[in-house]
């Protein structure tokens, strides 16, 4: 009886005190979503305020030597420890037959115009605005997709490079310049296209090995980072070979079409095929 009188007592009170703590909430609530507003605000004026400031400010072009920064920006050139670390990167990937490669870079400087500064100062002031530089999600998202038509090479899973390619390519040069090497005696009109054919058969056989035999030589020199001369002459060398590859390939081509002015006359001679095949009379 008692416990039913103090509850109807205490009932007003024990509302009110509810209703006192859920306006409580909504003021907090209120008073927070205020804030965030308030401050988006602030940032979007102070942006603009920065950016009235930097265009007002900015005149001519700056030009930025190695290691210098950007005043107001997270912006610096490369110095030249990392340019020269860069260039060795890249001419590690090279053939050493690529001498135009091979030159050292300049020391870099970069010009930039009033447009260019003033893009990377906002840029930079926005990432500080709304701290974008802490956040820890990609700031450009990608999806990486498949290419659309898939590409095969000519020999499915072999290199050019191959032990087995290079040694059938060699052997289809020596067996091609070796049925020309068999007109080695054969009769020519001078004693100079006799020599030039014995030349560009033998050439025919050995170039192609030798080209291969040069660019393995490359590949090592690259692995080794031998000095710029060690290049220098094995692309002299690799050139001199194709050249001379080239050029013979195409003397025994035009020397049968040559030869054929100083064939007897007996070869331009109609056969008489009765004689060979006495059915087709």
């Amino acid at each position: 009886m008692l416990t039913e009188e103090m509850d109807r007592y205490c009932r007003p009170e024990r509302a009110a005190v509810e209703l006192d703590l859920i306006a409580h909430h909504m003021d907090h609530d209120i008073s927070k979503y205020n804030d965030d507003d308030r401050n988006k605000a602030e940032n979007e004026t102070s942006l603009e305020q920065v950016t009235e400031h930097i265009q007002a400010s900015e005149a001519g072009s700056t030009t930025l030597a190695p290691g210098q920064f950007l005043q107001g920006t997270g912006f610096r050139a490369r110095t030249l420890v990392e340019t020269s670390q860069l260039w060795r990167d890249y001419a590690s990937l090279r053939k050493a037959y690529d001498v135009c490669d091979q030159r050292q870079p300049d020391p870099p400087k970069i010009s930039l115009t009033s447009q260019d500064i003033t893009r990377w100062r906002m840029a930079w002031r926005t990432f500080q605005l709304f701290n974008l530089h802490r956040s820890k999600e990609a700031f450009d998202k990608y999806k990486e997709r498949e290419v659309l038509i898939p590409r095969f090479k000519d020999w499915p899973g072999m290199a050019l490079d191959d032990l087995s390619v290079a040694l059938g390519l060699s052997a289809a040069a020596i067996v091609y310049g070796g049925l020309h090497a068999l007109a080695w005696y054969a009769h020519f009109d001078s004693s100079t296209e006799r020599l030039l054919w014995r030349i560009s058969a033998s050439v025919v056989m050995g170039g192609l090995p030798i080209i291969f035999v040069l660019d393995t030589c490359a590949d090592r020199i690259d692995d080794l980072d031998l000095s710029l001369r060690y290049s220098i002459i094995l692309a002299s060398a690799f050139y001199a070979v194709l050249l001379a590859y080239i050029l013979a390939r195409g003397y025994l081509v035009v020397e049968c079409f040559i030869s054929l002015s100083h064939l007897p006359s007996g070869v331009y001679d109609v056969p008489n095929w009765a004689t060979y095949f006495p059915h087709i009379s």
